[in-house]
């Protein structure tokens, strides 16, 4: 479906700000039942390019971030390492970090690859078990 856009209004209705798009052009909404737009309660639910940009940047500094904290316990656990060897090789006390910190890194691993997926399969089982018309 192809809309001629003259002027609009978006925000958010919670927050009470609004931004005026004053640029003219045409707007593509590609249909599909579970992402197309509804009237419920009174209140437009549109997902928009500027939305999914927002979101696309968001995942992409999640990403980003998991690989920074990687380098980093990667880096700071040699360093633990060879100082461990090289003062103290009978007792090996730097496993205590390297285990401490690997669980820490696979919750992060898991909250940036994993959880995403998780919460759309959800998100779409509920949206399936609602009854059609609300």
């Amino acid at each position: 479906m192809t809309l001629s856009v003259y002027s609009a209004a978006v925000g958010c209705e919670s927050s009470g700000k609004y931004q005026q798009l004053v640029s003219l052009g045409t707007l593509h909404i590609d249909y599909d039942e579970r992402s197309a737009p509804t009237l419920s309660r009174g209140r437009w639910f549109i997902m928009n390019d500027v939305h999914s940009h927002r979101d696309a940047r968001r995942r992409a500094g999640m990403k980003l971030g998991f690989y920074i904290h990687l380098l980093a316990y990667i880096g700071v656990n040699l360093l633990l390492a060879t100082i461990n060897y090289t003062r103290n090789p009978q007792h090996l006390w730097f496993l205590y970090a390297l285990l401490g910190w690997g669980i820490g890194l696979f919750f992060h691993w898991f909250t940036v690859f994993i959880a995403p997926g998780l919460m759309r399969r959800f998100t779409d089982r509920e949206l399936e078990k609602r009854p059609p018309g609300d």
